[in-house]
């Protein structure tokens, strides 16, 4: 496409380059222009992303999230405004997870920073559109504490859109979601979106629920953080030459289950999660072992829009050390 841009957001991931384009015009207006090729940027000034987002942080998170966005500024751009400035140097990491289509991430993301981003909330839109419906419902259903959107939804009050990172996703999935407040709950909204959505395998992200009632999370951390294990651990990554590559073996290729419960006397529409365990893999055992359950709120939501479907493709998306969102799985649906 033929551009404007006089920023680029651009990140090297291990398959490709990719480019984001935005237009900061003299008088301080900034519009968001898609991804962009062609661009020569020799001469333009090279900054890094805020480091409000790093992929330290988690014990393990799928690569593409781990690569870096740099913003090249034109010299011809004037950023006179704090505010530009600061969602320029804090857009990319989202642009990243849109990417890649994790919605649960971009929209945490969005959260961190809604005091930056509540000021370009029609670019914000846009760029979230694409993975909108899902994000939602992995913010709202997939982890926790989001409710304040079930309540404006209730209410039919969406006036908070900068204020909540769930009225916002709402607003920017509306064409698609089609939503009708009077006549159907939100629950309701998601199974008819669900079952009518053409597109096939869509990821969703869920945070798995009760992990501290099972031993996976325990064994899985002990065994990477076991010094005792760590020559083993490369053995069992086939030669790798240090423990942060035998935990991408492991990781990367980990089996992880999600299945239907439909006998569970506690809950008919549970949903539970299992996953390769490290030391039964480690002495050549079936290795899987219970690991938790989708979230009871999207769990129904799921199995009443895929009645039939007992088995849900999945990998594991992210791991943090310990925490409410430790264990994140991606489903496709």
């Amino acid at each position: 496409m033929k551009s404007t841009s006089n920023v680029i957001l651009k990140t090297i991931t291990e398959n490709a380059e990719i480019c984001w384009g935005f237009s900061v015009s003299k008088t301080g207006r900034t519009d968001y222009l898609g991804k962009v090729s062609g661009i020569a940027t020799e001469g333009w000034q090279s900054l890094s992303s805020s480091t409000y987002y790093s992929s330290d942080a988690y014990k393990w998170i799928r690569k593409p999230f781990r690569s870096q966005v740099t913003a090249l500024i034109s010299p011809d751009a004037e950023i006179d405004s704090p505010d530009t400035f600061a969602f320029l140097t804090h857009i990319g990491p989202i642009l990243l997870a849109v990417e890649n289509r994790n919605g649960m991430l971009a929209a945490s993301l969005f959260d961190r920073r809604k005091a930056v981003f509540a000021k370009f909330l029609s670019i914000c839109r846009r760029i979230f559109e694409p993975i909108a419906p899902y994000a939602l419902f992995s913010w709202v259903y997939g982890s926790f504490q989001h409710t304040a959107f079930l309540s404006a939804y209730k209410n039919n009050d969406f006036s908070a859109s900068a204020q909540d990172t769930g009225i916002f996703l709402f607003d920017a999935a509306k064409k698609q979601l089609k939503p009708n407040p009077s006549k159907e709950t939100a629950e309701e909204m998601f199974i008819r979106f669900f079952a009518d959505d053409k597109r096939k395998e869509h990821p969703i992200e869920m945070v798995v629920a009760g992990t501290n009632h099972y031993s996976w999370l325990k064994n899985t951390n002990d065994f990477f953080d076991d010094s005792g294990f760590f020559e083993q651990g490369k053995d069992f990554a086939k030669g790798t030459e240090s423990l942060r590559q035998a935990e991408d073996s492991f990781f990367e290729h980990m089996a992880v289950l999600v299945q239907a419960e439909p006998y569970n006397p506690a809950d008919c529409n549970a949903i539970a999660v299992t996953a390769e365990d490290p030391y039964a893999t480690m002495t050549g055992k079936a290795g899987l072992s219970k690991a938790g359950y989708v979230r009871a709120p999207g769990a129904a939501i799921l199995r009443n829009a895929f009645p039939k479907q007992f088995g849900f493709k999945a990998h594991l998306e992210s791991l943090f050390p310990c925490g409410q969102n430790a264990l994140v799985v991606t489903m496709q649906i």
